[in-house]
């Protein structure tokens, strides 16, 4: 969504609506209300702890590169590959 021009707000709200009912969605409600009160992405995430702690310090380098659209990019890869692998598991 980033990389066809979304706003990161918005980003981050249709990620709290697709967690609704999740553990994830408090978290990503949270993260979206620190980044519209003010916060860098890298640190909305950083304070939530049930967030995977791989998360902060890719999106902290890919905003200081200017490439946070990449980055978030790469994660959304990794952990649908991770998915994808664990339900082939079971």
């Amino acid at each position: 969504l980033l990389d066809a021009g979304v706003p990161l707000e918005r980003v981050l709200a249709h990620a709290a609506d697709e967690a609704a009912g999740t553990p994830l969605a408090s978290p990503w409600r949270a993260v979206h209300a620190a980044v519209r009160g003010g916060a860098s992405l890298s640190q909305a995430v950083a304070a939530q702890s049930t967030l995977p702690p791989l998360l902060a310090p890719v999106l902290a380098a890919s905003e200081a590169s200017g490439a946070l659209a990449s980055g978030v990019g790469a994660l959304a890869d990794r952990y649908e590959e991770q998915a994808a692998l664990r339900g082939r598991i079971r």
